[in-house]
């Protein structure tokens, strides 16, 4: 089937017969978000389709929609609900999502603290990070893919900086498909996932591992706190370079009021052993 054959939803469609899409959410190199309500129960929900660049790959249309099955046994308050997995007639498959009112780590730290958030609170939303990936490892879900646009800031019943992990299962159609597809390759060359990337992860994509995952972590845990990622390149060579040969600026030169158990656990979660 040709790429062409895979669209995405109008403003104004009904798909399979209950959600009329609404506005686009976001538009990315991965996929698109919708929103859109559920003409029945009248409820708010975010459609997640995969881009038509993505579904060149043999099997991905299959992978996306397993990995949303698996997704969706998840069960924590910190990853985002899913509620349906469809697949459209044209073959192009989708994710039905609760809908989120907030922003993105990544977007929060941008506005509120370029230089870094109070240590209290970048560790708030890292435990509420490892809380939501306790419940997907013990599922056997790896995301691969966790930086601070994956997680999501919502106020949860008056409940401020409460965190959504997002897009568990979406990575591994890259991961899986990374090496069949040149077009994946180049929609997935930017900065942005490698700067939160494991070493092994970014010699191998099928070698990401629960371990994986906590690296990205720290690495996340390490720009909350300065503003800046552990590693600074210009091009992703040179970040690639850096990632397998050399160590993260010590946090504390940046950050001399952390205290020492924090640096050392930030540190350890980054070592590449």
């Amino acid at each position: 089937m040709t790429t062409a054959a895979f669209s995405y939803p109008a403003i104004g469609e009904v798909i399979d017969g209950k959600y009329r899409i609404d506005r686009i959410l976001g538009e990315g190199g991965m996929g698109a978000v919708m929103g859109a309500l559920h003409v029945t129960l009248k409820d708010q929900v975010a459609l997640k389709f995969i881009s038509p660049d993505v579904l060149r790959v043999p099997g991905a249309v299959e992978r996306f929609v397993n990995e949303g099955v698996a997704a969706r046994g998840i069960k924590s308050d910190h990853v985002v609900r899913i509620d349906d997995v469809g697949v459209l007639p044209s073959g192009l498959p989708f994710l039905v999502m609760e809908m989120l009112q907030g922003c993105d780590l990544s977007e929060l730290l941008t506005r509120e603290a370029p230089r870094g958030l109070p240590t209290g609170r970048a560790v708030h939303f890292v435990l509420q990070i490892l809380r939501g990936l306790q419940a997907a490892h013990g599922r056997g879900v790896i995301h691969r893919d966790l930086k601070p646009s994956n997680a999501y800031v919502i106020t949860r019943d008056g409940e401020p900086d409460f965190v959504k992990l997002l897009d568990f299962g979406i990575s591994k159609i890259s991961a899986d498909a990374g090496q069949e597809s040149q077009a994946l390759t180049q929609t997935n060359t930017g900065l942005g996932t490698p700067l939160y990337m494991s070493p092994e992860q970014a010699r191998n994509a099928r070698d990401a591992n629960a371990r994986s995952d906590l690296y990205s972590v720290s690495a996340i845990l390490y720009e909350l706190l300065t503003g800046r990622t552990p590693y600074l390149a210009e091009t992703p060579n040179d970040l690639l370079f850096k990632l397998f040969t050399a160590q993260p600026d010590p946090i504390v030169e940046l950050r001399p009021d952390l205290p020492p158990g924090l640096v050392l656990l930030i540190h350890q979660g980054l070592s590449k052993e």
